[in-house]
């Protein structure tokens, strides 16, 4: 079946770049949420280095893909139940 039988063309085009620049908006503010959350438990250290780690890890995770995600979250588990 044809790609253009599924979905108009000019709405697959609109749908990616509302996703895209969704997450481009949320993904900061999750980013400063986590960190200030830790900063709770740890206000001795800036938040700056909880999003930088908060960034990275979620980098990290995107060079793998879906099995980089799966087996991060299998080792997480692990360690979270042991």
């Amino acid at each position: 079946m044809e790609r253009e039988n599924l979905v108009n063309m000019g709405r697959g085009f609109a749908i990616g770049w509302d996703y895209a620049v969704s997450w481009l908006t949320i993904l900061p503010f999750e980013l400063i949420a986590a960190g200030l959350t830790i900063d709770f438990w740890r206000s001795d250290l800036n938040v700056a280095i909880w999003i930088t780690i908060f960034l990275v890890v979620l980098i990290t995770i995107q060079f793998f893909g879906v099995r980089g995600y799966g087996e991060g979250i299998l080792y997480i588990l692990d360690y979270t139940f042991t």
